[in-house]
């Protein structure tokens, strides 16, 4: 089927647009609490000095207050996404002496997920450190999730590994259970996640380089991000998990605890 196409001619360019320029987050609002709040306002100023844009926190506290008012307006439970762009500017890679930043903020209600089954991929480019989340790490998902497209199973989605090792889901962190232990799989190239980061400082979950043998014998998988909080995952290379594992309570018993959590 033929892509439909528009054709738009200007001087100036959003440079988030034009050399994706740009940085985001994201989090859920759940009875006007937010888990783990300042975490992600953090995240987020981290995000935007990598790109030379010195915003203040109580700046972007700010922000995210006007967000989340806007968001209770359409409900009790909403996931927000707020991007931050460079701005309008005329054609160059350079960036202006001053930019002016264009904040744009999207909600959307949280629906409730199907069943994860999980298929290991190869990350096919070069690892970095990721301390946010840039809008340009997304185009290298987008351009490999093309070429997974016909080697995945139908209905299963991709965990991406690299060099024997996992590595995280397309918007999640992984957890393995095995040996009485709950592991997360950290590293370069992997966004540490509010909630990875949260289930560690427990004392729940260890951080480490995860081999892709572990896969074979772990006993429950979950993923984690600030959407979901936490979930079990149904398969992995076709093998079913127990979603139901004991090890899985212990790990919504911590997050129940918190507000701005909804499992």
């Amino acid at each position: 089927m033929p892509l439909a196409y528009d054709i738009q001619y200007s001087d100036t360019l959003n440079r988030g647009l034009a050399y994706a320029e740009s940085c985001f987050e994201t989090w859920r609002v759940v009875n006007r609490d937010v888990f783990l709040l300042l975490a992600h306002q953090q995240r987020l100023q981290r995000g935007m000095t990598c790109l030379g844009w010195d915003v203040s926190l109580p700046t972007i506290q700010k922000w995210f207050d006007k967000a989340n008012q806007a968001a209770m307006q359409q409900g009790n439970d909403r996931l927000i996404r707020m991007s931050i762009s460079a701005g309008e500017a005329a054609w160059g890679l350079l960036p202006k002496e001053t930019a002016t930043l264009k904040v744009y903020v999207q909600t959307m209600s949280c629906l409730k997920r199907p069943n994860l089954h999980l298929q290991s991929v190869e990350w096919m480019f070069p690892r970095y450190e990721k301390l946010a989340k840039f809008t340009a790490d997304y185009s290298f998902e987008l351009r490999a999730m093309r070429q997974w497209k016909d080697s995945l199973p139908a209905g299963r989605k991709a965990l991406i590994c690299q060099d024997g090792e996992v590595m995280h889901s397309l918007t999640a962190n992984i957890l393995l259970y095995r040996q009485g232990q709950w592991w997360t799989a950290q590293g370069l190239g992997i966004l540490s996640g509010v909630v990875q980061d949260f289930l560690c400082q427990q004392g729940l979950v260890k951080g480490i380089s995860c081999p892709v043998a572990w896969l074979d014998d772990c006993e429950a998988m979950a993923c984690s991000n600030s959407g979901v909080f936490l979930q079990a995952v149904a398969s992995i290379h076709g093998r079913k998990l127990d979603m139901q594992h004991p090890a899985l309570d212990v790990l919504y018993a911590a997050l129940r605890c918190e507000k701005g959590v909804a499992l």
